[in-house]
């Protein structure tokens, strides 16, 4: 049983040391080719993530001031619908007073 597998096998070994001696320029060039896309060009797989990241990151802000934009619109009607409103809002915000009035800041520690 020996003997039937031996030429089988030399023959077999015999054609992948001729591929791999025929295809090793067009391998080399393939694995290099493949490595410099990837590391090292503009659009490769690590400049990919980063920029993919950055969209990310942009996108979170993007919801972030699109919900603030919608909170102070609603702040904004509710000032001018009610006008005892817009004066607390004067006085907590700014820091307003009338004339006759005085104003005391409690700063907490």
């Amino acid at each position: 049983m020996q003997n039937n597998t031996r030429p089988y096998l030399s023959r077999l070994s015999r054609w992948f040391v001729r591929f791999f001696r025929e295809t090793a320029f067009y391998s080399i060039t393939f694995i290099f080719f493949v490595a410099w896309m990837m590391l090292v060009d503009s659009y490769g797989y690590f400049p990919w993530r980063r920029l993919l990241a950055e969209t990310r990151s942009l996108e979170r802000q993007k919801t972030y001031y699109i919900e603030q934009n919608v909170a102070a619109r609603r702040q904004i009607e509710a000032l001018r619908v009610n006008r005892d409103s817009l004066e607390k809002f004067a006085r907590e915000r700014f820091l307003m007073k009338r004339p006759d009035e005085d104003l005391f800041i409690i700063i907490d520690d």
